[in-house]
C-alpha cells in the first residue's frame, strides 16, 4: 500500500530527493534499477530536471517573478528558486508517493549541463556520483553510436571527426571533471561510486550508498532489480536483457587504438585516470 503524503511546508518535501550524476554509458543505468529495486526509493526513466529547473527559472524570472531593478536582483532570483522547487517537488512528490517511496532518485547524465541552477535549487538532495574508466566509457559510446551519435556527444564528434576516440575521451574528461569540481564543492552532498566496483563487488557498495540515501540496505535489491518492471524512458536498452550484476563489460576500453589522440589529451585523460584509481594509458610506439 502507497504511504500518505507527510505534511511538509514547501522547502521540506514529504519525500527526499536524489540525483544520480555520471557521465553517458558509465553504468547509470545498471545503478538506477539497483536504485529502483529498494522499496523506499523511486527512480524514474530518465526526466531531465536538471533542464527542466533551468527552464522553468528562466521562465518564471521572466515573468511572474521579474526584478524591477538591479537592487532587487538577488532576491527575485531567490524567490525563483523556491518557487522552481515547489513545481518540481509537487511533481516528484506526488510521483514517489504513488509509488509508496519516502525517496526519489533521477538519473539524467544530461544533469551535469545543469549542474549549477540543479544544486542552488536542490541545495539538500543527495548526489551519487558514479564514475567509470575513461577509456570503457570511450568504447561505449562508439558502439552505442553505430546509428548516430547522441546530442550530448554531436559537439564532441563536430571538434574532432578524425579522431572518434579522442572526441569522446574529450567527453569524458570534460564530464568527469565536472562531477570531480561538485565533489570538491559539495563534499557533504555527495557519494562517489566507481562502475568497476559496483559491477565487482555490489554487496558492498551499495549498503554505504543507501545509508547515503536515507534508507537501510536491503539484499532483496540485488535480485529484485532485474525481476519487477521499471517506468520507462532512456538509458541503455542492453538492460532488459541483463538478469545480474555482471563484469563482463570492465576493461573492453583498452582494446582502443589511442595512439592519435594529442599530448595534451593524454596528459588530462592520465591525470584524471590517476585521480580516480584507474590504471594508466598504454604506451604507443
Amino acid at each position: 500500500m502507497p504511504r500518505s503524503a507527510e505534511t511538509t511546508s514547501a522547502t521540506s518535501p514529504p519525500v527526499r530527493p536524489s540525483f544520480i550524476l555520471s557521465t553517458e554509458r558509465s553504468g547509470s543505468t545498471l545503478l538506477r534499477w539497483l536504485v529502483d529495486a529498494h522499496p523506499e526509493i523511486a527512480s524514474p526513466g530518465e526526466i531531465l530536471l536538471g533542464r527542466l529547473c533551468f527552464d522553468l527559472f528562466i521562465t518564471l524570472s521572466r515573468t511572474v517573478i521579474a526584478a524591477t531593478g538591479p537592487d532587487e536582483r538577488i532576491a527575485a532570483n531567490r524567490a525563483t528558486l523556491v518557487r522552481v522547487r515547489e513545481i518540481v517537488d509537487g511533481i516528484m512528490a506526488e510521483y514517489a508517493t504513488a509509488r509508496g517511496a519516502r525517496v526519489w532518485c533521477d538519473k539524467t547524465p544530461h544533469n551535469l549541463a545543469h549542474l549549477t541552477v540543479l544544486v542552488e535549487t536542490y541545495p539538500d538532495a543527495r548526489y551519487v556520483c558514479l564514475y567509470r574508466d575513461g577509456l570503457d566509457v570511450a568504447r561505449s559510446c562508439l558502439e552505442a553510436s553505430r546509428e548516430g551519435f547522441m546530442a550530448e556527444l554531436v559537439e564532441y564528434v563536430r571538434r574532432s571527426p578524425q579522431d572518434l576516440v579522442g572526441a569522446m575521451l574529450d567527453s569524458w574528461c570534460d564530464k568527469t571533471e565536472l562531477l570531480l569540481k561538485m565533489e570538491l564543492h559539495h563534499p557533504q552532498l555527495c557519494h562517489r561510486v566507481r562502475y568497476e566496483d559496483l559491477v565487482a563487488r555490489p554487496a558492498d557498495v551499495l549498503p554505504p550508498l543507501f545509508a547515503f540515501l536515507g534508507v537501510a540496505w536491503d539484499p532483496g535489491v540485488l535480485e529484485r532489480a532485474f525481476a519487477m518492471a521499471h517506468d520507462d524512458g532512456g538509458g541503455d536498452p542492453l538492460i532488459h536483457e541483463t538478469q545480474r550484476v555482471e563484469r563482463d563489460r570492465v576493461g573492453r576500453g583498452r582494446e582502443l587504438d589511442t595512439s592519435r589522440i594529442t599530448a595534451a589529451q593524454r596528459t588530462r585523460v592520465e591525470s584524471l585516470l590517476r585521480r580516480l584509481g584507474y590504471d594508466p594509458l598504454a604506451v604507443t610506439a
